[in-house]
Protein backbone atom coordinates (compact mmCIF):
# COMPACT_ATOMS: atom_id res chain seq x y z
CA UNK A 1 0.00 0.00 0.00
CA UNK A 2 1.16 3.47 -0.79
CA UNK A 3 1.24 6.58 1.36
CA UNK A 4 -1.75 8.84 0.78
CA UNK A 5 -1.68 12.60 1.21
CA UNK A 6 -4.14 15.40 1.96
CA UNK A 7 -3.59 19.09 2.66
CA UNK A 8 -2.33 18.73 6.25
CA UNK A 9 -1.98 14.97 6.66
CA UNK A 10 -0.19 11.86 5.45
CA UNK A 11 -1.63 8.35 5.71
CA UNK A 12 0.91 5.55 5.74
CA UNK A 13 0.20 1.83 6.07
CA UNK A 14 0.20 0.58 9.65
CA UNK A 15 3.04 -1.72 10.71
CA UNK A 16 4.07 -3.89 13.63
CA UNK A 17 6.31 -1.08 14.92
CA UNK A 18 3.17 1.00 15.52
CA UNK A 19 1.73 -1.45 18.06
CA UNK A 20 2.70 0.33 21.30
CA UNK A 21 1.54 3.71 19.99
CA UNK A 22 -1.77 2.36 18.66
CA UNK A 23 -2.48 0.49 21.90
CA UNK A 24 -1.83 3.66 23.92
CA UNK A 25 -4.31 5.55 21.75
CA UNK A 26 -6.91 2.82 21.42
CA UNK A 27 -7.01 2.07 25.16
CA UNK A 28 -7.13 5.73 26.25
CA UNK A 29 -10.44 6.80 27.78
CA UNK A 30 -10.98 9.53 25.18
CA UNK A 31 -10.76 7.06 22.27
CA UNK A 32 -12.12 3.90 23.89
CA UNK A 33 -15.37 5.57 25.03
CA UNK A 34 -16.38 6.14 21.39
CA UNK A 35 -15.86 2.55 20.23
CA UNK A 36 -18.67 0.02 20.24
CA UNK A 37 -16.14 -2.55 21.51
CA UNK A 38 -14.76 -0.97 24.67
CA UNK A 39 -12.74 -3.76 26.22
CA UNK A 40 -9.01 -3.17 26.57
CA UNK A 41 -7.07 -4.22 23.48
CA UNK A 42 -3.97 -6.22 24.42
CA UNK A 43 -0.67 -6.45 22.59
CA UNK A 44 -1.63 -9.99 21.54
CA UNK A 45 -5.03 -8.77 20.26
CA UNK A 46 -3.36 -6.13 18.12
CA UNK A 47 -0.74 -8.49 16.69
CA UNK A 48 -3.55 -10.95 15.88
CA UNK A 49 -5.42 -8.09 14.13
CA UNK A 50 -2.33 -7.24 12.08
CA UNK A 51 -1.66 -10.89 11.18
CA UNK A 52 -5.20 -12.04 10.46
CA UNK A 53 -6.89 -8.88 9.20
CA UNK A 54 -4.36 -6.37 7.85
CA UNK A 55 -1.86 -8.86 6.39
CA UNK A 56 -4.66 -10.84 4.70
CA UNK A 57 -6.27 -7.76 3.10
CA UNK A 58 -9.48 -7.98 5.15
CA UNK A 59 -8.49 -4.61 6.61
CA UNK A 60 -6.60 -1.65 5.12
CA UNK A 61 -5.29 0.43 8.01
CA UNK A 62 -3.22 3.59 8.01
CA UNK A 63 -1.49 5.75 10.59
CA UNK A 64 -2.54 9.40 10.31
CA UNK A 65 0.44 11.75 10.40
CA UNK A 66 0.34 15.52 10.85
CA UNK A 67 2.60 16.96 8.12
CA UNK A 68 3.60 19.76 10.49
CA UNK A 69 6.30 17.96 12.47
CA UNK A 70 5.54 14.54 10.95
CA UNK A 71 3.83 13.47 14.17
CA UNK A 72 1.55 10.40 14.18
CA UNK A 73 -1.85 11.45 15.56
CA UNK A 74 -4.25 8.56 14.96
CA UNK A 75 -5.41 5.77 12.70
CA UNK A 76 -7.97 5.23 9.96
CA UNK A 77 -9.09 1.97 8.43
CA UNK A 78 -11.42 0.09 6.13
CA UNK A 79 -12.52 -3.18 7.73
CA UNK A 80 -14.77 -6.08 6.78
CA UNK A 81 -13.69 -5.52 3.18
CA UNK A 82 -15.94 -7.55 0.90
CA UNK A 83 -14.51 -8.07 -2.56
CA UNK A 84 -17.69 -9.66 -3.93
CA UNK A 85 -20.06 -6.85 -2.88
CA UNK A 86 -17.38 -4.13 -3.18
CA UNK A 87 -18.09 -2.66 0.24
CA UNK A 88 -16.33 -2.05 3.55
CA UNK A 89 -16.74 -0.41 6.95
CA UNK A 90 -14.94 2.85 7.77
CA UNK A 91 -13.32 3.60 11.12
CA UNK A 92 -11.09 6.32 12.55
CA UNK A 93 -9.66 7.56 15.81
CA UNK A 94 -7.54 10.57 16.65
CA UNK A 95 -5.32 9.31 19.44
CA UNK A 96 -3.28 12.39 20.27
CA UNK A 97 -5.25 14.74 22.52
CA UNK A 98 -3.61 17.86 21.08
CA UNK A 99 -4.71 16.85 17.57
CA UNK A 100 -8.41 16.68 18.43
CA UNK A 101 -10.73 19.51 17.48
CA UNK A 102 -8.54 20.71 14.62
CA UNK A 103 -10.54 19.24 11.75
CA UNK A 104 -8.18 16.32 11.17
CA UNK A 105 -11.00 13.79 11.50
CA UNK A 106 -13.00 15.58 8.80
CA UNK A 107 -9.97 15.99 6.56
CA UNK A 108 -9.19 12.30 6.98
CA UNK A 109 -12.76 11.26 6.19
CA UNK A 110 -12.89 13.39 3.03
CA UNK A 111 -9.54 12.07 1.75
CA UNK A 112 -10.18 8.44 2.61
CA UNK A 113 -13.65 8.49 1.01
CA UNK A 114 -11.98 9.77 -2.16
CA UNK A 115 -9.37 6.99 -1.93
CA UNK A 116 -12.08 4.36 -1.38
CA UNK A 117 -14.24 5.31 -4.35
CA UNK A 118 -11.70 6.69 -6.83
CA UNK A 119 -8.67 4.49 -6.20
CA UNK A 120 -10.00 1.29 -4.62
CA UNK A 121 -13.10 1.59 -6.85
CA UNK A 122 -15.50 0.13 -4.31
CA UNK A 123 -19.26 0.67 -4.31
CA UNK A 124 -20.39 1.18 -0.70
CA UNK A 125 -18.75 2.51 2.44
CA UNK A 126 -20.57 2.36 5.76
CA UNK A 127 -19.86 3.05 9.40
CA UNK A 128 -21.31 2.76 12.88
CA UNK A 129 -21.19 5.57 15.44
CA UNK A 130 -22.61 6.05 18.89
CA UNK A 131 -25.52 8.50 18.69
CA UNK A 132 -23.93 10.66 21.41
CA UNK A 133 -20.75 11.10 19.34
CA UNK A 134 -22.16 14.11 17.51
CA UNK A 135 -18.74 15.54 16.63
CA UNK A 136 -17.86 12.40 14.68
CA UNK A 137 -21.30 12.24 13.04
CA UNK A 138 -20.94 15.84 11.79
CA UNK A 139 -17.47 14.98 10.47
CA UNK A 140 -18.85 11.97 8.59
CA UNK A 141 -21.67 14.10 7.15
CA UNK A 142 -19.11 16.64 5.86
CA UNK A 143 -17.41 13.77 4.03
CA UNK A 144 -20.73 12.76 2.41
CA UNK A 145 -22.04 10.01 4.67
CA UNK A 146 -25.76 10.04 5.43
CA UNK A 147 -27.64 8.40 8.28
CA UNK A 148 -28.99 5.09 7.02
CA UNK A 149 -32.47 5.25 8.57
CA UNK A 150 -33.85 2.15 6.88
CA UNK A 151 -30.76 0.14 6.07
CA UNK A 152 -30.37 -3.58 6.47
CA UNK A 153 -29.32 -3.08 10.07
CA UNK A 154 -32.46 -2.33 12.06
CA UNK A 155 -32.36 -0.83 15.55
CA UNK A 156 -29.06 -1.54 17.29
CA UNK A 157 -27.62 -0.77 20.66
CA UNK A 158 -24.09 -1.39 21.83
CA UNK A 159 -23.02 -3.42 24.87
CA UNK A 160 -23.97 -0.53 27.21
CA UNK A 161 -27.38 -0.09 25.57
CA UNK A 162 -26.37 3.11 23.76
CA UNK A 163 -28.00 3.78 20.40
CA UNK A 164 -25.80 3.07 17.39
CA UNK A 165 -26.19 5.20 14.26
CA UNK A 166 -25.52 3.62 10.88
CA UNK A 167 -24.25 5.83 8.10
CA UNK A 168 -23.33 4.99 4.54
CA UNK A 169 -22.38 6.30 1.14
CA UNK A 170 -22.41 4.64 -2.26
CA UNK A 171 -20.19 5.33 -5.24
CA UNK A 172 -23.21 6.94 -6.90
CA UNK A 173 -23.65 9.24 -3.89
CA UNK A 174 -19.97 10.15 -4.05
CA UNK A 175 -19.74 10.83 -7.77
CA UNK A 176 -23.11 12.64 -7.93
CA UNK A 177 -22.11 15.23 -5.29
Amino acid sequence: MQTIESEHLLFRPIGYDDTDMVLKWRNSDAVNRNFLYRKEVTWEDHIDWLNNKVATGKVKQFVIIDKNGLKPIGSVYFRDIEEDTRQAQYGIFIGEADARGKGYGSETAVRMVKYFFEEMKYEKLYLKALERNTTAIRSYERAGFRIDENGDYGEHFDEDNERVIFMSMTDKDYFDR
